[in-house]
């Protein structure tokens, strides 16, 4: 019996979220590769694949804006993620005895890929931006009234800049299961599929039980999409209650990174201050916690990253301290004239 290679390569990933990327990236390279909008992943001739067509795709993703941050190009880790994808259709389509033939690859296209294909160079250095506590204050005040979207943007600020999540996590917060109100604590899936609890502090805590008002009860998302008009936009599908056995209803679509990028610029339009995107709340969260003097592995187990050196690169604190001494030998430099 043969299989299609890649049916082969998104069973063998780790978790749900892992497989829908590397789909989603396996899609565009199929609407890429095949000229059309109107196939799917499974329509590529893996056979056929050369270095040529992924060198091209992977200019066409360097030209490409990203969805969540207006202005600016996808990132290369993301595009790395998306030729990784590919990598590994390829490395199945050669090496795994259950491959259909007409999708079988040979050991040259393989070694030319492995060769010649280079990820784009993703810069470490320094990036984004310190909130300030005075400046989020700010922003949180700048929402005025008791609509459903204020009620809603507003639990979601509180826990992009009180938990530190990054954006794709927020989204993928459900009600009632990742709130434990007994606790006071977020139960946070990240990547991987790993799980970690943040805890939440009492404005954000009284935040989302506001929104959950106008939510409702119902468990899925937490966070759902509202109308022009103020309308909560309900997805639902019925559930069997595994307590009671009774059918319940439950909302199955939740606010995209997109729509959360959306809230945030609004939110800074109406606050007057420059635009922030979601990754500098999380960044702020954790200069923060330096700022306190919190352990350094308290703060990796927080925010879920798999190294502290990744977590020593969110810490803003050098450069506010650069911003801050070239302003006071500003003042300086005045008062002497």
């Amino acid at each position: 019996m043969s299989y299609h290679p890649v049916d082969i390569y998104l069973t063998e990933l780790e978790s749900d979220r892992s497989r829908s990327t590397m789909r989603r990236a396996l899609l565009y390279f199929a609407r890429y590769i095949l000229k059309s909008s109107d196939v799917s992943e499974y329509d590529i001739n893996w056979q056929d694949v050369r270095l040529t067509h992924i060198q091209g795709f992977k200019q066409t993703l360097q030209d490409r804006e990203s969805p969540h941050q207006l202005g600016e190009k996808l990132s290369a880790h993301t595009i790395s993620v998306y030729l990784s994808a590919i990598r590994g259709v390829l490395r199945k389509s050669h090496s795994h005895s259950s491959v259909a033939p007409e999708h079988k690859v040979s050991f040259e296209t393989l070694s030319e890929v492995a060769n010649n294909l280079k990820n784009p160079k993703i810069d470490k250095s320094l990036k984004g931006e310190y909130i300030e506590p005075r400046v989020f204050r700010e922003i949180l005040n700048s929402m005025k009234g008791k609509t459903r979207e204020i009620s809603r943007n507003k639990a979601i600020m509180n826990i992009l800049y009180g938990c530190g999540l990054r954006c794709s996590e927020l989204c993928a917060l459900t009600y009632p299961d990742d709130i434990d109100w007994e606790s006071s604590m977020l139960n946070v899936t990240g990547k991987g599929n790993k799980r970690r609890r943040v805890p939440l502090y009492q404005e954000a805590e009284e935040s989302i039980e506001q929104w959950l008002f106008h939510r409702g009860e119902n468990p899925g998302p937490l966070f759902l999409p509202i109308s022009k008009s103020d309308n909560v936009l309900f997805r639902e599908e019925e559930i069997t209650h595994p307590s009671t056995g009774k059918l319940v209803k439950r909302y199955t679509r939740a606010i995209t990174p997109h729509g959360v990028s959306s809230v945030l610029r609004k939110a800074c339009i109406l606050a007057g201050t420059k635009s922030f995107k979601p990754h500098d709340f999380r960044r702020s969260y954790i200069t923060t916690l330096f700022y306190l003097e919190t352990d350094l592995l308290t703060i990796q187990k927080l925010v879920g990253h798999e190294s502290a050196d990744t977590t020593r690169r969110y810490d803003l604190r050098d450069l506010r301290a650069g911003v801050e001494a070239i302003d006071a030998l500003g003042r300086l430099m005045q008062n002497t004239v």
